[in-house]
């Protein structure tokens, strides 16, 4: 066999034993919803849409972690959501506008890789001054229980929560958030 030979053969191995993505116009209509959903909420400025992205399985074992019920949990942060909503605000919010990554982990689990790029404007209540930062940052997406949801898993704690939640998939990394000033 000539190098040109095993350079296809080598390929189409590949590509057989690769794990498929899972995406399918279902899958990525749901999660298109969900996108467009979010980034009309942040940019009418309701950041408490937030939480109701947040998987349940998730939201469960923040509220065992927290010593609250699911309710409470999501009570007291949608608080702490709202009171910061008073001095951020998001004036562009971008999901996907790099592509969505949809994967497949080995243990047949779906998840889609959400870039996101924003313009968060935090002003100072006591000086009034407005700062505007930018700030890119890429966001798991997974299905549970039917749904499509999406996770920030950019800290190490956020990252330890999801995969307690979610051993399947446990090892998944995404780069940190990057913030800088905006003009």
């Amino acid at each position: 066999m000539n190098a040109l030979g095993t350079k296809t053969l080598a390929f189409c191995l590949a590509l057989a034993i690769a794990p498929a993505s899972a995406q399918d116009a279902a899958d990525q209509a749901a999660l298109d919803t969900m996108l467009a959903r979010m980034t009309q909420a942040l940019e009418a400025g309701d950041m408490a849409v937030t939480m109701e992205v947040l998987p349940p399985t998730m939201l469960d074992r923040m509220a065992e972690q927290s010593g609250l019920d699911r309710d409470r949990l999501l009570e007291v942060t949608r608080a702490q959501i709202e009171a910061a909503g008073d001095t951020v605000t998001f004036s562009e919010v971008d999901f996907g506008g790099d592509g969505i990554d949809w994967k497949t982990t080995e243990a047949g689990a779906d998840y889609a890789l959400v870039p996101s790029e924003s313009v968060i404007e935090v002003r100072d209540p006591a000086s009034d001054a407005t700062m505007r930062m930018r700030q890119t940052a890429t966001f798991i997406a997974i299905p549970d229980a039917g749904q499509w949801y999406m996770v920030d898993i950019s800290s190490p704690e956020q990252q330890a929560i999801f995969a307690d939640a979610y051993p399947d998939y446990a090892g998944i990394t995404v780069p940190p958030a990057a913030v800088e000033v905006a003009p």
